[in-house]
């Protein structure tokens, strides 16, 4: 290299020295620490702010795991999940009672109408033959 010396020692070994002094050092390695201190800056910025924000998500997903664990375990919460299927099926038992009412219900009412006809018809019929007699009486009468 350019900037190295050779040198023998006292025991004829080549050593080899370097120019720079040591305030050559100094200010060379200024200089690039002041080229590249402002990207440092930004960069230590970066994740700083990258380190605070992973910090509060751990947290809140610790908090969010903990609630799923509480709920999960929760025996009231399963109690209440078992009194929703119970009355559930209660309320489907319910719906099928009330439909098989209504229908037998509908049933009912259409026999009910049917026998009201059929009585009045025969209410009817028996008024005109009554009616006819008396008309075949009045006349034999005459």
């Amino acid at each position: 290299m350019e900037h190295e010396i050779l040198k023998t020692d006292n025991s004829g070994m080549e050593l080899k020295t370097n120019c720079y002094t040591t305030d050559t050092v100094s200010k060379l390695s200024n200089g690039v620490l002041h080229f590249y201190i402002s990207n440092l800056t930004n960069v230590k910025q970066q994740l700083t702010e990258l380190t605070v924000k992973q910090t509060v998500l751990v947290e809140q997903l610790h908090d969010e795991n903990l609630k799923i664990c509480w709920a999960k375990n929760s025996d009231d919460l399963n109690d209440m999940f078992n009194t929703i299927r119970a009355y559930q099926a209660k309320l489907m038992n319910i719906k099928k009672d009330m439909q098989y009412l209504h229908d037998k219900s509908s049933k009912l009412r259409k026999r009910a109408l049917r026998l009201q006809q059929h009585k009045e018809k025969e209410d009817y019929i028996r008024i005109q033959q009554v009616q006819q007699e008396q008309d075949l009486i009045a006349k034999r009468d005459k």
